[in-house]
């Protein structure tokens, strides 16, 4: 038997024992780069490695032995996440994780310890990060494909008018509008994710604030031409969100837009863990708050497997 087909033999047996330790919810740590082959290693790593070497990574942190965590492959990889956390690293769910679906993971850990307290756990994810956006499943460092999309189709214009974006996290949607001509404000209750949006644009014109939606603005009522709501709602627990919906709808000026994009459900669908899916009755409450409906569109997400997302526009 030649040598490729050798090595394509142990190729797939590879693959085979890193889905047998996957289901049994071991936690792989990737050996040295086979520069030849481009393999790796797949055993579990056995002893504290050195992260200053390009070609490893370092041991998870271990919380002390609890029963009820370790009694499933979830468990342990909760385990692993939550030591990834305290080192300022990825989460992780398993062999060649989804960004998006680890940082779902954390960032409802983390939600979950603050318990009824809403808003402090959003300071917390962002400190936890140590500006590694990949902590964070909102963070991708790019405009969203859904604003980005119905701007060009609308042919939104800036210049001359006043934008607010809501729960801006690391600013790119922010920048976005700002380069479109819009005088841009931006804000969110994280003063972590400020600091972070002015390191990764010195020279942005945006102006980032740190500040709760929930406390008065009165210099923000009814101020701003175009108002971008793009994943605050859904991460705002329901018994909250007509109060942050009302204090949203405020920021609209007369003859202004709010645009909302969030993930969406049926009415009868359950709304899930956090991000919370909201129906479309519950997004249309902002008519009742003195805006009216003018466009409303149900749509897949780019992500994979796709999200169902509401975008829908408002004017006063």
């Amino acid at each position: 038997m030649d040598r490729v087909c050798l090595r394509r033999k142990r190729f797939e047996a590879n693959k085979k024992r890193r889905a047998n330790w996957i289901s049994r919810g071991v936690c792989l740590q990737p050996k040295r780069l086979n520069q030849n082959h481009g393999n790796c290693d797949t055993r579990p790593a056995r002893r504290q490695l050195d992260s200053t070497d390009r070609w490893w990574r370092p041991r998870l942190a271990r919380d002390p032995p609890d029963p009820a965590r370790n009694a499933t492959p979830a468990g342990r990889f909760d385990r692993a996440n939550a030591g990834l956390a305290r080192l300022g690293q990825v989460p992780i769910t398993g062999i060649g994780a989804v960004r998006t679906e680890s940082g779902l993971l954390y960032a409802r850990s983390v939600a979950q310890q603050w318990g009824p307290d809403h808003i402090g756990w959003f300071e917390a994810l962002y400190q936890s990060a140590h500006g590694n956006p990949r902590a964070i499943y909102w963070a991708t460092e790019r405009v969203s494909p859904l604003l980005v999309e119905w701007e060009r189709r609308v042919r939104l214009r800036g210049v001359g008018r006043r934008a607010l974006v809501i729960g801006c996290g690391i600013g790119d949607d922010a920048e976005e509008l700002a380069r479109t001509g819009f005088e841009t404000t931006a804000f969110d209750v994280s003063a972590s994710a400020i600091a972070w949006c002015k390191r990764r644009f010195p020279r942005s014109a945006v102006s980032y604030e740190v500040a709760n939606l929930f406390a008065p603005w009165f210099a923000w009522t009814r101020r701003f031409d175009f108002v971008l709501e793009s994943g605050t709602l859904e991460v705002i627990p329901q018994e909250e969100r007509r109060r942050a919906m009302s204090r949203m709808a405020e920021f609209v000026g007369v003859g202004g837009q709010l645009l909302v994009i969030t993930r969406g459900r049926e009415p009868a669908d359950h709304v899930g863990a956090l991000p919370w899916r909201l129906s479309a009755s519950e997004v249309r409450t902002f008519r009742n708050l003195g805006l009216r409906e003018v466009g409303f569109e149900d749509l897949r997400g780019p992500e994979t497997p796709a999200v169902r997302r509401f975008r829908v526009e408002f004017r006063r």
